[in-house]
């Protein structure tokens, strides 16, 4: 006789997104009030919520702190309403009590039911964890063939991934980082976070890697520290916000003489990621992040899942006061990146803020390594974008193979495909530096004839603008003949 099928309760977001991928979404009856991927889960009969209303970070984080110290919760738990759906299995947590519920509130709960369920609880302080939580949980729900199946694809991309930034950060100086994950009061990333920076080819000198696994908690740090790295990247992903959400407290930042002065931040080299969504979730799409890092660092836009939320901060205010424009290699050589950045990943920016698109590195300069004009074994052209020997096609081809082959494992194994679309988020002028560096070897130049190149820019011009309504970034405004050239060719080098 067929047994019936497990009931799972679910009640943090990184074990909903662990769920669906390990093919046990369908065995879900309830979630967290946070759980909202993938799309559906939102049916499901909402089990947590907030004690307290989010007004803004400073807030927040007063109010955090305050309860803590009485030894208050900050979420709650509708126990009558776990008892009614009879689960036999719970996924939680014991690794935050300020991002979900408490594992001891779950624990009380589960021990006034007659029937006691399973407790599974995810502690993951590294990548490594997170795959091995993925197969952890499968096994308890009875889906244990396709978590394997599934983590042995997110295996691949990582791998994958990790030999591309290799590559790309041979012989160069390295990157360095700054991923501030709340923003009054100042926290950067912890655990996971800083272990997948440096496998993205990169640092993250504000709180660093133990051995080679996570980095321990996110950590308060005074504004002084972030002023002291002056790191060549800034990455804002405040947990638990949206890009909106985001955008709406920019100003506790961009208003601030001493962020103004931020290298970062006078070279457009400041982005936004969902952090709803990415990098506070230990779940599959932490490998979607290290994609999006090792396309972000390295030039390489076709690394970039498509799908992944990210937009350009916006600098207008900081540039309008500096000084000194941005370098060659930087967002947008007029220092208006994110002020004309499209308002979704399937937009492009307007023609209109297109830099001089052969402003590139200047013959006789340094080369560029991840957009940053530093020496790279001292010779020009791109002597550090790839290893010797490749090109960037292979390693767009690599990152892509596993994926197409692992339909089976949904989100897992089809990440990077199209991915080159999301170069419509940058300027104009970021996503022709870019998409050069990603298609260079043959994709662009070695693909154009001599009688291409020396047939008149309006020809040119025809011919894009009458191609135009049939790309795949969508309805988005003209940029000329050599950016859409360039976007078109970088995704047909991702579609294949």
């Amino acid at each position: 006789m067929e047994s019936n099928p497990l009931r799972v309760v679910s009640l943090l977001p990184s074990a909903t997104d662990i769920l669906a991928v390990a093919g046990a979404v369908d065995l879900l009856v309830g979630r967290s009030h946070e759980c909202n991927w993938p799309s559906g889960v939102e049916r499901l009969p909402i089990l947590t919520g907030a004690v307290n209303q989010f007004i803004n970070s400073k807030q927040m984080d007063d109010v955090v702190n305050a309860s803590l110290e009485r030894g208050e919760g900050l979420y709650f738990l509708e126990q009558e309403l776990l008892k009614e759906l009879k689960p036999d299995v719970i996924v939680t947590q014991d690794l935050c009590n300020v991002c979900s519920v408490d594992l001891q509130l779950v624990q009380k709960t589960v021990d006034q039911l007659s029937i006691k369920p399973r407790i599974l609880t995810l502690n993951p302080q590294k990548l490594s964890d997170v795959l091995e939580d993925i197969v952890k949980v499968g096994k308890a729900v009875g889906c244990q063939q396709q978590s394997e199946t599934t983590v042995t694809a997110l295996k691949q991309r990582v791998h994958k991934a990790r030999e591309v930034a290799k590559g790309a950060s041979k012989d160069c100086k390295p990157i360095t980082v700054a991923f501030v994950e709340w923003l009054d009061p100042l926290f950067v990333g912890g655990h996971w976070t800083p272990e997948m920076i440096q496998m993205a080819g990169a640092t993250h000198p504000l709180n660093k890697p133990i051995g080679n696994g996570g980095a321990g908690p996110s950590i308060r740090i005074p504004n002084e520290a972030l002023v002291e790295a002056d790191c060549d990247w800034i990455i804002v992903c405040p947990c638990g916000f949206t890009i909106e959400d985001t955008k709406k407290e920019e100003d506790l930042l961009s208003t601030k003489s001493w962020w103004q002065n931020l290298r970062a931040v006078k070279e457009g080299r400041v982005v936004i990621v969902d952090g709803n969504q990415m990098f506070a979730r230990p779940g599959p799409r932490l490998v979607d992040a290290l994609e999006f890092l090792v396309g972000l660092l390295h030039n390489r836009p076709a690394l970039i899942p498509a799908d992944f939320p990210w937009t350009w901060w916006d600098t207008q205010k900081e540039t309008a006061s500096a000084a000194s424009k941005p370098k060659s290699q930087s967002p947008d050589t007029n220092g208006k990146a994110s002020s004309n950045t499209a308002k979704d990943s399937s937009q492009v920016p307007d023609s209109s803020d297109s830099a001089d698109v052969s402003n590139q590195v200047p013959n006789g300069s340094s080369s560029s390594c991840g957009g940053i004009d530093v020496a790279c074994n001292g010779t020009a052209s791109n002597s550090c974008a790839l290893p010797v020997g490749s090109s960037s096609q292979d390693h767009t081809d690599t990152l892509d193979s596993s994926s197409k082959q692992l339909t089976a494992a949904e989100h897992a194994g089809g990440a990077t495909q199209g991915g080159a679309s999301k170069a419509g988020q940058q300027t104009a002028q970021q996503s022709k530096s870019a998409l050069q560096s990603g298609v260079q070897g043959g994709s662009i130049a070695g693909q154009q004839t001599a009688e291409q190149s020396e047939e008149s820019s309006g020809s040119a011009e025809g011919r894009a603008r009458q191609g135009a309504g049939e790309r795949k970034w969508g309805a988005a405004p003209f940029l000329g003949a050599e950016i859409e050239e360039a976007h078109a060719a970088a995704i047909h080098a991702g579609d294949h």
